[in-house]
């Protein structure tokens, strides 16, 4: 198969951040996750992980629908996304049954 190209769409609103002591705490953690995320949009991190997951996803499988990918896609960013938080001081994931982005 061709190297697939990123589908554009629009992304959810972002998960739910954990839950904090103080203002200062949440409005550090706020400010840690957005930087972290603006750098891996603007540098291009983001789209090359999506990009190299969806060429190794696209191998195995035939006859993608690009609504198969664009869910590829979105539970590639997310996994980026939780993996990240995860690292953070602090961090946890959303609990099953909540809000995702």
């Amino acid at each position: 198969m061709q190297n697939p190209t990123i589908i554009p769409f629009q992304p959810t609103l972002p998960y739910r951040l954990p839950v904090v002591r103080g203002n200062a705490d949440y409005n550090q953690y706020r400010t840690q996750i957005l930087l972290l995320e603006r750098l891996m949009v603007q540098s291009g991190f983001e789209n090359r992980l999506i990009k190299a997951d969806l060429i190794k996803w696209s191998a195995k499988a035939k006859n993608l629908s690009p609504r198969a990918q664009q869910r590829r896609q979105i539970e590639s960013r997310r996994a980026l996304h939780c993996t990240i938080v995860m690292i953070l001081p602090g961090g946890e994931l959303p609990r099953a049954g909540g809000p995702a982005g």
